[in-house]
């Protein structure tokens, strides 16, 4: 893939600043993904993809802000549903189960059911081939 560079000759992510970093990655811990966080600091999201590529250091401070993020997103999302639970509301329940990892169920498509003991249970059908016809 080639490098995206201006007329400078430096890729994108070598002109994102300190700065630009440092409100970058407090965005993140504040639950902004990527895009939007990049956008607010005048930098585009590939440039910051780019940036933890060739930075480890940033790389490591990126995933560790992104689940911060990720917790406070979280506890937003419990205080909004302990304030709104008799509703219904669309919104909630798609960042609900976007992000709360109580609502990882609704993820699925996938169905188990067990018994106390965590083995499958086992359903039996009663069928009589005389009522299908």
């Amino acid at each position: 893939m080639a490098t995206v560079r201006n007329g400078n000759g430096r890729p994108a992510w070598q002109r994102i600043t300190k700065a630009q970093r440092e409100a970058f990655l407090e965005l993140v811990r504040d639950g902004a993904d990527r895009p939007t966080a990049a956008a607010a600091v005048k930098a585009t999201a590939r440039a910051f993809r780019s940036l933890c590529r060739h930075d480890p250091d940033f790389d490591a401070s990126y995933e560790e802000a992104r689940q911060q993020g990720r917790k406070a997103i979280i506890d937003e999302l419990d205080v909004e549903w302990a304030k709104r639970s008799k509703t219904n509301d669309r919104l909630l329940w798609y960042r609900l189960v976007s992000y709360h990892p109580a609502a990882a169920w609704a993820r699925s498509n996938r169905v188990s059911l067990e018994d106390a003991e965590g083995k499958a249970l086992e359903i039996k059908l009663a069928f009589d081939p005389a009522d299908a016809s």
